[in-house]
């Protein structure tokens, strides 16, 4: 069962280069975009992202991804099995 806070859908935006990210957040914060959190490095999913909720209450994620040597080890790991 989902608890009450937890969403259903989330629609994520890849933003491209790393740098994106932070630019997009400072740009839509001066602009008064109210935001989830602040652009977080998230190494074990191997991206960096923000969030933010539309005006009906849906959550947004805009990410790009991190550079493989600041992922986590088990990424890592998978991208050296894979390629």
């Amino acid at each position: 069962m989902w608890a009450p806070t937890q969403d259903s859908v989330v629609l994520v935006f890849s933003l491209g280069a790393l740098e994106n990210v932070d630019k997009f957040y400072r740009l839509m914060k001066s602009k008064g975009v109210e935001f989830v959190n602040q652009p977080t490095d998230h190494p074990d999913c191997g991206i960096r992202s923000v969030h933010l909720r539309d005006p009906d209450g849906n959550l947004l994620e805009f990410m790009a991804d991190l550079p493989l040597e600041k992922c986590g080890e088990n990424l890592k790991k998978d991208f050296k099995k894979y390629t």
